[in-house]
């Protein structure tokens, strides 16, 4: 997966991830379990379950939350990769409560800066606090 563009427009962030554009979605609380949800913003190609399949992510269902489970497929792309997680985050919180860069250009950071980003994320809702400090996209590669 290859991040090639990440432009910052008034009210959202568009990326293009392996020559497909995405914009990311707005559900604070995806973002606070350490994933990030991106929409199409193209027609579907004939290579996009595939690519969904082999790249998206799934969130299992947890029943003590009442949450159902979340996957990337028909057009969104759910991803805990640090990088595209920092963009998202970033997103959100200049359009709901810091300022916007002056340039539409966006820094894409590092993986060590996006990992501090994820571990250290505003958690805003209770039933969330337990996600505090976690890194989805590592806990699957190695204990931390």
């Amino acid at each position: 997966m290859r991040l090639q563009r990440a432009i910052q427009f008034e009210g959202h962030l568009e990326v293009v991830i392996d020559g497909r554009l995405f914009t990311e979605g707005e559900k604070y609380t995806i973002l606070e379990l350490g994933y990030a949800y991106y929409l199409s913003r193209e027609p579907p190609r004939d290579d996009d379950e595939v690519w969904l399949r082999t790249v998206g992510e799934t969130i299992p269902a947890d029943q003590s939350d009442g949450m159902s489970e979340l996957r990337s497929g028909s057009g969104g792309f759910l991803t805990s990769d640090a990088v595209l997680f920092a963009l998202a985050y970033e997103s959100w919180w200049h359009r709901n409560r810091r300022l916007r860069p002056d340039a539409p250009q966006v820094s894409i950071p590092l993986m060590e800066e996006a990992i501090s980003i994820v571990r250290n994320r505003e958690i805003l809702n209770d039933f969330n606090r337990r996600h505090r400090g976690t890194v989805p996209f590592l806990d699957r590669q190695q204990p931390l």
